[in-house]
Formats: structure tokens, sequence, C-alpha cells
């Protein structure tokens, strides 16, 4: 009797992980499109002032350990800037949601901007 259970989980084992490799192999539907999962936004920046992620491209705005992320701060809301109109770029601080502000712009394009600062100025200090 012993040895018949023993046969049967064996059985029942091995059709498990027949099927299991099956569905691994199979097919997908190419007009299907299956995205990955994403969660909710958060929001890592607060108070009065405007927060833009600053990234560009196939550049991240991560720090290498993402620990910070480069942002531009303003208080326009409602209006496209000008050139008279300073920008904070700064880091938030991921553990800490807390504003780190480097250097005041007003270059409100990447290129002009924050690419210039990381290439030349302080990327090295991000670490």
């Amino acid at each position: 009797m012993q040895y018949c259970k023993k046969i049967f989980i064996l059985c029942v084992l091995m059709l498990f992980i027949m099927v299991t490799l099956q569905c691994s192999t199979e097919k997908s539907d190419p007009s299907v499109v299956n995205f990955p999962q994403v969660s909710e936004p958060i929001a890592i920046t607060s108070g009065p002032l405007e927060h833009f992620y600053a990234s560009y491209y196939g550049i991240t705005s991560w720090s290498e350990n993402q620990k910070y992320a480069t942002v531009l701060q303003t208080d326009i809301k409602f209006r496209l800037p000008t050139g008279d109109d300073p920008a904070t770029l700064g880091l938030v601080d991921m553990e800490t949601c807390e504003f780190l502000p480097l250097a005041e712009t007003r270059c409100w394009n990447f290129p002009a901007g924050l690419y210039g600062a990381l290439v030349v100025g302080f990327a090295g200090d991000l670490q």
C-alpha cells in the first residue's frame, strides 16, 4: 500500500511539472501586448513650489545608487518660463524626500541646463 502512495505522489508531481513546463513554453498571441506592471505615482517632493523631474531621453535622473533624483524647482505654475525666470537645480533625497538645492539656472531645457552641470560640474558628488 505504501508503494502505491509513493507511485501516486510521483505521478502527480510529474504531471504538475509537465503542465508547468508546457505553460511556460506556449506561444503567446502576437497581437496581444503585455505591458509590465507599474505602481501608482508617488510624490517625492512637497511644499508650495513646483518640482519638475529633470531627465532627458536615455539619460536618467537617478544617481547611480538611486538615492537621489534631479529636479528643477520653481514657483512658475500656469505659464511657460522665460529667460528671466530662475529655477533651482537640486536633488531629492529619496529616503527623506528633502530637496537639496545645488545651483540656480535660467536654462529650462535639459541640454542647456542640467546636462552641462552633470557632465562638467557635480556629477562625481552624487555618489
